[in-house]
């Protein structure tokens, strides 16, 4: 369940929540983090066998930086994910959810499921299509 004390910190998360993440992982990575990413990249692995594979990681990975919530949206929700497809996942902030928390998310599981990820909160959605992506949105 969301908390509500932090509508302010989803806002906020729209607007530089992409950059920052990216930001985030290119200072990150090492020489070597980064030919274990290029490896993996090239292994090409569906996003879809890498959530199924790695559910409870993913979960304790979210718990371990303060958001709540996790959920799968987008073609890995509708069964139509492939070799090159991405995971997005949907996260709900914590009044202690901070940027660095959902930029090491992603860096995590990037990491972890070898396929790029996106993390995103609500209030990072676009107006447009934000209701319909929480209610398609799945549980991990």
């Amino acid at each position: 369940m969301p908390n509500q004390a932090s509508p302010y910190l989803s806002g906020i998360c729209g607007g530089i929540e992409r950059y920052f993440s990216r930001y985030v992982g290119w200072l990150a990575n090492s020489v070597s983090e980064h030919k274990i990413s290029e490896y993996k990249a090239n292994s090409k692995m569906k996003p879809s066998l890498a959530l199924a594979t790695h559910r409870s990681e993913i979960r304790e990975i979210v718990l371990a930086h303060r958001a709540v919530n996790a959920r799968v949206f987008g073609s890995v929700a509708h069964g139509l994910d492939t070799d090159l497809s991405d995971l997005d996942i949907l996260v709900d902030t914590t009044a202690d959810t901070t940027l660095f928390d959902l930029g090491a998310i992603r860096y995590k599981l990037r990491n972890l499921l070898g396929v790029p990820v996106d993390v995103l909160t609500p209030g990072a959605l676009p107006d447009s299509f934000r209701q319909a992506v929480i209610d398609q949105a799945q549980p991990i």
